[in-house]
């Protein structure tokens, strides 16, 4: 969490070893604040469309850090064990014989290849076991490797408590750094599980005693070319070699830290670099919560202990930030959401709370018009449904591993999360990738922006022809002045004709935030006997859902009709 305001994700699961982002490997700035030596990138290549990180060594030449790249997929079909060896002599050099050595290890998101090749290093240098080295990472941050890289982790797990405690010489042979070039890379058929499909990957496959130069990298690559992707504002050490001079390559000299940010920096970074000694956020009326001084993120050298925060400290935090940002501000539709969430979150807007109690009283009267309503009876208000938005926060809370997650698949090119058991809620890329849907064993899809007009998704039940996946589809704006109520009982009726069935159903719209979440909140009140706020924050706990304010008073209405029905009269929170 205090990684945010530098636009990066990461954070330290043992001390002196973080896992991260690409994002958190590319900022320069952010690895020599924290004090960061080396950097491990288990997803090397140029493959970006396949959760790939195309960085290099030239990356960080004249900053001081030493990098090693792997080429892994994150993928069930793949073979790591060969790099087990390679990923601990790094971070083993990095740690144990550098002086104040600091490593990130990275992938695309920092969840399943870095925290792989982390686990490797804890097991092997360290000496724990699988088990405990998994709960303490969670602890830190959400990882979780995938199920075939679990598999290869468990087994090298029992080889080395077999050797500890009965000194059985190890099976699997560990490569060294050295040897790295002689591994399978993911143009070899030795890198796949015989069962991989070939017709998935971007090239072909040969052996690896076959020279493949159409997959070498470029070397000595020019480092202005390399400067593009720096943070603009970060000062070179004087070691480094001056870059090539060319048209609108702009050059660096040591500076003294931290520089004034020049107009390329992102919002992010100049806020940072304003903020006062004491980090804040924007609280009521412009006034500012400080974050206690114990609370702070520790930057000091590896002598310093290792700063460890209780649950409690965690959830006082995001109460603070709850209470700063939790105004409902107008929401038109899903896209606005994603407008606000960002610049909420960048600093660029804010959002206060002084007219809470005058807005409340305006909300309970408008949903307590019910004229056989009880005087006990506590109605729902969008007020209750704004701040669960506000304050459960998808993208930095951690998810529940039983239920799939969009991390996993990015690789799909989709947008698509399990928010209740078996059912999905996803955007259009998703419900249009066959092969997405097969993998996950989805047997419905419902569509709610059918239309081939700006905004909607153009399917049909020809799309679906072949692959025993059921359809419906209705066409519905993503617009206050909509009336929703038309298509409930349809939504409702579907979704759990396809739960009830044993099956797996995805609700989709064009973003997957506003129509689909509504159409399945629905199906939770009415079918499963949910309170609103119960369903949005089950929803929002998987994935960024946020009805537009039209919808959202639709769902207030019909929670209370549904409240009043049951003669559930408290609000259940």
């Amino acid at each position: 969490m205090f990684a945010f305001g530098w636009g990066v994700d990461c954070d330290e699961v043992y001390p002196n070893l973080f896992i991260g982002d690409e994002a958190s490997a590319r900022n320069i700035r952010f690895l020599q604040r924290m004090g960061i030596t080396h950097v491990l990138n288990c997803a090397e290549g140029v493959w970006t469309d396949c959760s790939f990180v195309d960085l290099t060594a030239d990356y960080y030449e004249g900053t001081g850090i030493r990098y090693q790249g792997l080429q892994l997929w994150d993928s069930t079909k793949v073979k790591m064990t060969p790099y087990f060896g390679c990923a601990n002599e790094f971070i083993r050099l990095s740690l144990k014989e550098t002086a104040k050595g600091k490593c990130l290890v990275h992938c695309q998101m920092g969840v399943s290849r870095s925290c792989v090749a982390a686990m490797v290093y804890m097991m092997m240098t360290e000496g724990w076991d699988a088990v405990d080295i998994m709960k303490e990472f969670r602890r830190r941050r959400d990882v979780r490797p995938n199920d075939h890289f679990l598999s290869q982790l468990v087994e090298l797990d029992n080889e080395l408590r077999k050797e500890r405690l009965f000194q059985v010489p190890r099976q699997t042979r560990l490569h060294s750094l050295a040897e790295i070039d002689k591994l399978p890379k993911p143009w070899h058929y030795e890198f796949w599980e015989p069962d991989v499909e070939i017709d998935t990957l971007p090239f072909k496959l040969s052996h690896i005693d076959e020279p493949r130069e159409d997959m070498e990298r470029p070397k000595n690559k020019e480092t202005a070319v390399h400067d593009r992707y720096r943070s603009e504002s970060h000062p070179l050490g004087e070691e480094r070699v001056p870059p090539v001079k060319q048209k609108n390559v702009r050059t660096y000299e040591a500076a003294p830290a931290p520089p004034p940010p020049p107009p390329e920096t992102s919002i992010m970074e100049q806020i940072l670099l304003k903020a006062k000694s004491s980090p804040t956020f924007s609280g009521a009326g412009g006034a500012n919560l400080q974050v206690p001084e114990e609370k702070r993120l520790s930057t000091a050298s590896s002598e310093t202990e290792w700063e460890y925060y209780t649950d409690e400290e965690e959830e006082e935090g995001e109460k603070d930030v709850a209470a700063a940002i939790s105004h409902p501000i107008q929401v038109n539709s899903a896209k606005d959401w994603k407008d606000i969430c960002a610049k909420v979150e960048s600093g660029e807007i804010e959002a206060v709370m002084d007219t809470h109690d005058e807005v409340d009283k305006e909300q309970i009267a408008v949903s307590s018009n019910q004229q056989d309503a009880p005087p006990n009876f506590e109605p729902t208000t969008e007020r209750h449904l704004n701040i669960i938005c506000w304050r459960t926060k998808p993208w930095k809370d951690k998810k529940p591993s039983r239920l799939f997650s969009s991390q996993f698949a990015i690789a799909w090119k989709v947008d698509c999360d399990e928010v209740y058991p078996n059912l999905f809620i996803g955007d259009q890329d998703a419900a249009k990738s066959i092969k997405f849907l097969k993998h996950l064993r989805i047997t419905h899809v419902l569509n709610t922006a059918e239309g081939k007009e700006e905004n909607l998704v153009d399917l049909t039940e020809d799309h679906y022809l072949g692959s025993d996946i059921t359809y419906k589809g209705f066409l519905m704006w993503d617009s206050t002045w909509f009336d929703v109520s038309p298509f409930i009982g349809d939504s409702v009726d579907f979704i759990s004709a396809a739960m009830n069935s044993g099956g797996r159903i995805l609700v989709n719209c064009q973003m997957g935030v506003s129509r689909s979440c509504t159409c399945a909140m629905a199906y939770m009140m009415v079918a499963k006997g949910w309170t609103a706020i119960e369903a949005l924050k089950q929803f929002r706990s998987n994935r960024d859902v946020r009805p537009n304010d039209g919808f959202m008073k639709y769902l207030v209405d019909l929670d209370n009709r549904l409240r009043l029905e049951r003669g559930d009269y408290a609000i259940r929170k």
